[in-house]
């Protein structure tokens, strides 16, 4: 018998096409006794236990990591897990390299975004504190500004995920920090950040396709309500939403010009 097979041990089981996490409950000569995190429980005589069948979790699936690049077993099974782990503690995000993942918590936690984890992400390099959307605009930022590269965030997700959520935190952020600029002037520390938000291309663009026919293409572009006042020189204040029109504008124009060109019936298109 396998030394691993103790009350209290943490393995996979595999169950047809999918490997769950579990923990043995009982084992002895005859049976091995597993209970999945979801609570169910399998039987195994043990003479179908085998290190295909069942086999001991790594260390870093047990406890959880933040960078998921640093996962010992790499299958997804243990991806899902090790998210699941973090979202039970409210650590929605988690690292996978140099990309962030989020699961949208659907509820507020507390401190999460105040003003000051802003401050305390603002002063810290990109992996040197846990996993949060303000790391990557604070990255985004110091590359923009201190390097003076453009910088491009894209922001990708099933429906309800969150996207829409994370570009706010996002350029929540970036007016923050355009506030506290230092070496210039007001007018001109935010007039520089106003410009770098309207020349930016938005990802809060949502192309829905839906086709009825085979010759009719119906394409509805959403823009969603978004507000982040900024002062510019006169004192005027301008809103991302004027900015989301301008682009929405701009691609009604190069959709018409090129793309819809191709299609048969271009007036399918409604905007």
């Amino acid at each position: 018998m396998d030394t691993f097979f103790v009350e209290g041990a943490r393995v996979w089981v595999r169950d047809k096409e999918q490997l769950l996490p579990s923990t043995v409950s009982c084992c002895d000569d005859r049976t091995l006794i597993l209970t999945t995190d979801y609570g169910e429980v399998i039987t195994l005589d043990q003479g179908e236990v085998n290190r295909l069948k069942v086999f001991p979790m790594h260390p870093s699936s047990i406890s959880g990591v933040e960078d998921m690049s640093t996962l010992a077993e790499l299958h997804e099974a243990a991806i899902l897990h090790n998210l699941f782990l973090r979202y039970q503690k409210d650590l929605i995000y988690t690292n996978i390299g140099s990309i962030l993942a989020a699961v949208n918590p659907y509820k507020k936690i507390p401190g999460l975004y105040d003003a000051e984890a802003v401050d305390v992400y603002s002063r810290h390099h990109l992996g040197e504190l846990p996993p949060h959307i303000f790391a990557v605009a604070s990255e985004c930022y110091r590359c923009l500004w201190k390097r003076h590269d453009s910088q491009c965030v894209l922001i990708s997700g099933e429906s309800g995920a969150g996207k829409t959520e994370s570009t706010k935190l996002l350029l929540k952020f970036l007016s923050v920090k355009s506030q506290n600029s230092t070496g210039s002037p007001l007018s001109e520390r935010t007039t520089r950040v106003e410009q770098a938000i309207i020349q930016s291309r938005s990802c809060m663009l949502y192309h829905t396709f839906s086709v009825l026919t085979d010759d009719v293409v119906f394409l509805s572009i959403l823009t969603p309500s978004l507000s982040l006042p900024l002062q510019s020189n006169n004192g005027g204040i301008w809103k991302c939403k004027n900015c989301l029109q301008q682009q929405l504008q701009s691609l009604w124009q190069v959709h018409s010009a090129s793309l819809l060109s191709e299609w048969k019936y271009p007036g399918g298109m409604y905007y």
